[in-house]
């Protein structure tokens, strides 16, 4: 096709007219489509084209989806209609319900509608606060790839398929774009380094469906999938993922993400800033940021400070910045930037454990292993001195240290710490206290992304915390 041909945009505007025509606002047929998308393309195709049917159209189908019987869903003939923005939670199909969201977010960035707005925020709170994995997976059933009930996340049998948390940072991203709070990046990220990654092998070949938290050593990576959604999927987040990094407003450039590479930034007014980073995050909590406006020039760097980070430095041009650092906030440097400005950030990268709700029955008296965003895990591979994966337990206070493991090329950050690794016993059930007691282990922790990389293994995410 030709630069500026509009064959294909006329057609779908030619489409999306006959679907107004015949499905919306004011017609006697309903329709929706049960795998929520067209509300996404309506609301670009007013953008592009500037006629708020289309907006209207989105949102028209947005009310009539309903979360029935396990499944995001047209209303039948007969049932109530749920307006959206009347919904309490996401409860359904994992993907659909995220797609239905991310549609949702995209109609409040465009009308401003608080009461569209407030329902966005109330789902995302019950999702994050009781039916997201701290992988940032979602889905905590395997039959019907469903988001279940409050608390309902089981390890061993979860679905945590790779496109619901693709379809996570998406609707982070967006939420993050119209409220700019920082909260929606936090949560992208861990999605991103740990539950979507971990559905693609290290040498890009193989792919994950789901992304259990625990396994057995018979979950291994494929090729390919009838259902081919997964690996496509993945292929299209990680082409677009340097739009994810920057936005601009009339106050400057905000940093949302952390890595490697160099951004070419247009701010509002035209002016255009080169952004430079040197950084091996998230293995290395130091940034380097290089900033060179094409003209010197007053404008701000607002940087994520991640709501796990304590203790931050920053320094611009090798002198630090004295200011009150908040976690879970956006550190604005605002000051007038010259070519060859420097700012570094050092968030500190300490390993630390986190616990559960005790309503989450599989985490109850048990920890996970983090450091900056990556989430570990234990896997046989790296731990021969236990019997299983599933008997190794840490102290509450441990301490750890940073090492490497064999297998991985290049190195990834590995954890060693003194644990332990509890008894067993000869009968299924026994007393109280009379297992006997556990004695002390050596324990590895690789990245939950990495598993499954170096042939058939044992995994857990969660490990029990012992005395």
């Amino acid at each position: 096709m030709r630069l500026n041909d509009d064959r294909v945009l006329k057609s779908a505007v030619r489409y999306a007219d006959y679907l107004y025509d015949t499905f919306g606002p004011g017609k006697d047929r309903k329709w929706a489509c049960d795998h929520p998308e067209i509300e996404l393309a309506l609301v670009e195709l007013y953008r592009t084209t500037g006629d708020k049917k289309y907006l209207e159209f989105a949102r028209h189908i947005l009310d009539q989806l309903n979360a029935n019987g396990g499944w995001v869903k047209p209303i039948n003939p007969g049932e109530p209609e749920v307006k959206f923005i009347r919904r309490k939670e996401l409860f359904g199909h994992a993907v659909r319900n995220l797609y239905m969201a991310s549609g949702a977010s995209d109609i409040w960035a465009e009308t401003g509608d608080w009461n569209f707005g407030r329902t966005v925020e109330r789902l995302w709170e019950n999702l994050v606060q009781r039916k997201m994995y701290i992988t940032g997976g979602l889905g905590s059933r395997q039959a019907g790839e469903i988001i279940g009930l409050n608390f309902e996340l089981p390890n061993l049998l979860a679905c945590a398929e790779t496109c619901a948390a693709i379809a996570f940072v998406f609707w982070n991203h967006r939420n993050l774009q119209v409220t700019g709070e920082p909260r929606y990046a936090d949560y992208l990220e861990r999605s991103l380094y740990n539950g979507v990654i971990s559905g693609i092998s290290l040498d890009y070949t193989k792919y994950f469906y789901e992304n259990p938290l625990a396994s057995l050593g018979d979950r291994r990576r494929v090729e390919w999938y009838d259902c081919t959604c997964c690996p496509s999927n993945m292929v299209r987040l990680l082409g677009s993922i340097t739009g994810y990094f920057y936005s601009t407003s009339p106050e400057g450039i905000w940093v949302h993400l952390y890595d490697a590479g160099t951004a070419q930034i247009v701010l509002p007014d035209g002016r255009r800033v080169r952004i430079v980073q040197e950084t091996e995050y998230p293995n290395d909590g130091r940034v380097k940021m290089t900033v060179e406006p094409a003209d010197e020039a007053r404008f701000a760097v607002h940087l994520r400070i991640p709501n796990w980070a304590e203790k931050v430095t920053v320094k611009i041009n090798g002198k630090s910045v004295k200011t009150r650092f908040q976690p879970n906030r956006y550190l604005s440097l605002d000051r007038v930037w010259k070519k060859g400005d420097t700012i570094e950030l050092i968030l500190p990268m300490t390993v630390r454990a986190v616990a559960c709700d005790p309503r989450v029955l599989d985490n109850y008296q048990r920890a996970v292993l983090m450091r900056g965003p990556l989430v570990y895990c234990l896997e046989s591979t790296d731990n021969p001195g236990l019997p299983s994966v599933f008997q190794g337990a840490i102290r509450s206070g441990f301490s750890a240290q940073m090492t490497t493991v064999r297998g991985f090329k290049p190195s990834i950050p590995a954890i060693r710490l003194k644990g332990l690794c509890l008894k067993t016993s000869d009968v299924l059930y026994h007393p109280l206290g009379k297992h006997g007691k556990p004695k002390p282990a050596a324990l590895t922790a690789i990245p939950y992304y990495a598993w499954a990389n170096r042939g058939d293994s044992q995994m857990a995410v969660w490990i029990p915390v012992s005395k």
